[in-house]
């Protein structure tokens, strides 16, 4: 697979879906010919904690792409709100690592099909169970 990092592009609003390639050598070269750029997309959000209580300091979310080895981390604000840029279109796992706290199906993820500006994700988060 090849792709440019989200990072990368973010600022200039852009992005790339990753490009598959196979080689039947080692040393091989392989004309790709051009990496085609598109409009990329934001992901605004916020996380909830189902008990009411604020969002600790410091606690963060990733994003990372289903199809690529490219993912962002930012920082959830107090408000608990969160957001990402540079996206190309695709479907995202949004992990959200507030202490204490679990969210999603596997307890630890959302997926997300970003095809398009995203303003209202919302990802609530319940206690966790003491083990």
């Amino acid at each position: 697979m090849l792709y440019p990092k989200m990072e990368s592009l973010a600022a200039r609003g852009i992005g790339s879906q990753a490009v598959s390639l196979e080689t039947k050598d080692d040393g091989q070269e392989v004309d790709i010919g051009d990496i085609q750029l598109t409009a990329a997309h934001t992901l605004k959000g916020r996380v909830v904690l189902s008990d009411g209580k604020p969002i600790p300091p410091d606690m963060r979310v990733t994003i990372s792409a289903d199809r690529a080895w490219d993912s962002q981390m930012t920082e959830i604000g107090t408000d608990g709100c969160f957001e990402f840029h540079g996206l190309p279109a695709g479907v995202y796992e949004v992990h959200p690592s507030v202490k204490g706290y679990h969210a999603g199906g596997d307890g630890f993820s959302v997926e997300a099909l970003v095809n398009r500006d995203i303003a209202n994700l919302v990802i609530r988060m319940e206690p966790a169970q003491p083990q």
